[in-house]
C-alpha cells in the first residue's frame, strides 16, 4: 500500500489490529520499534515492525494489566509507577541515530493515557547512566519533552512543550527530530506533537552537544537507566520509533488511524 493509499484508507470503515498495523507501518516508513499492546501477552511481547519481530520483556506477567481497547484485537496495558513496571528490548544498532559526530533523523509516537502525578514519566528511552542516547517523556511539571544526549560528554539538548499535556484521557504524543542542523542547535530540529498537531515548545540548546552515539543501552518502554527510574504511570496502547522525520501530515495521519482503531477523540 502506498502512503497516499494509506491516507485514503482513513476515510472508509473501521480497523482491526492487523489492518491498523499495516496502515501505520506505511506512514511510519523505516520503523525500528513498534509495540502494540496485545491481549494474551504474559511476560513478553513481540514488536511487529518486522516479520522476525523484536522481543520486549516485561517486569512480570502483564496479563492482568491488559484490557480490550478499540477495534478487534486492540488492547491497552496499564503501568503503575508505584510498582516500577516497564518493558525492555536489547540494544541493536538500528535504534541509534547518531555516530558521535552527526545525527540522523528519527521520530517517536506514543498513544497513552497519562496519570497526573508528580515526577518524570517515560514513554520510551534508550538512555543509561553510561550509555545515554535519547528519551521521550513527560516532565515533572507535566510538560512533554524530548531529550538527546552526547554520551561522551553527557551533554543534553532538549525540546519542552510550553504548556502541560492533557492527562487523564487518551492522547497521541509525538516528536520528530530532523537532524537538519544538529550540534549546538539540535533542539531547534525537534518538533513536538499532541493528537497529530504541532504544539508550542521551546528548545534548550547546548553548545557542547555534538551528536548521539551508538551505545549499548536497551530500549525501554516506561522507564530508563536499566529500569530503575522515571517509570510511566497510566496506560499505553502503542509506542513506535522510526528512522524517518515524520512530517506534520504524517503525525496527523497516525492520529486519524488511532481514531479509527481505538475510537478516541484525538
Amino acid at each position: 500500500m502506498s502512503l497516499v493509499g494509506a491516507r485514503r484508507s482513513l476515510l472508509a470503515g473501521g480497523l482491526n489490529r492487523e489492518k491498523f498495523r499495516r496502515s501505520l507501518l506505511v506512514v511510519l516508513g523505516d520503523c525500528r520499534l513498534l509495540w502494540l499492546a496485545r491481549q494474551g501477552d504474559t511476560t513478553t511481547s513481540v514488536s511487529v515492525e518486522t516479520s522476525s519481530g523484536r522481543v520486549i520483556t516485561w517486569d512480570g506477567d502483564v496479563s492482568s494489566r491488559l484490557t480490550a481497547f478499540g477495534g478487534f484485537g486492540g488492547a491497552a496495558q496499564s503501568f503503575a509507577v508505584a510498582s516500577s513496571q516497564y518493558g525492555d528490548t536489547p540494544d541493536t544498532a538500528n535504534l541509534s541515530f547518531g555516530n558521535g559526530t552527526v545525527d540522523t533523523p528519527f521520530s517517536i509516537i506514543a498513544l497513552a493515557n497519562v496519570t497526573d502525578t508528580a515526577g518524570l514519566r517515560t514513554f520510551v528511552s534508550k538512555w543509561d547512566n553510561t550509555a545515554r542516547e535519547w528519551i521521550f517523556r513527560v516532565g515533572a511539571t507535566d510538560l512533554l519533552q524530548a531529550v538527546l544526549t552526547t554520551s561522551a560528554l553527557n551533554q543534553d539538548t532538549l525540546r519542552t512543550s510550553d504548556a502541560a499535556i492533557t492527562q487523564g484521557s487518551w492522547r497521541l504524543f509525538g516528536m520528530t527530530y530532523t537532524a537538519a542542523t544538529g550540534g549546538a542547535t539540535a533542539g531547534d530540529d525537534i518538533t513536538l506533537y499532541q493528537d497529530g498537531a504541532v504544539i508550542a515548545s521551546t528548545a534548550t540548546n547546548n553548545a557542547l552537544y555534538a551528536a548521539m552515539s551508538d551505545k549499548d543501552s536497551p530500549a525501554e518502554i516506561g522507564s530508563l537507566i536499566a529500569h530503575t527510574l522515571h517509570f510511566f504511570d497510566g496506560s499505553m496502547a502503542l509506542v513506535a520509533v522510526t528512522a524517518k522525520a515524520l512530517t506534520a501530515a504524517d503525525h496527523a495521519a497516525v492520529a486519524a488511524l488511532c481514531r479509527r482503531m481505538f475510537g478516541v477523540p484525538l
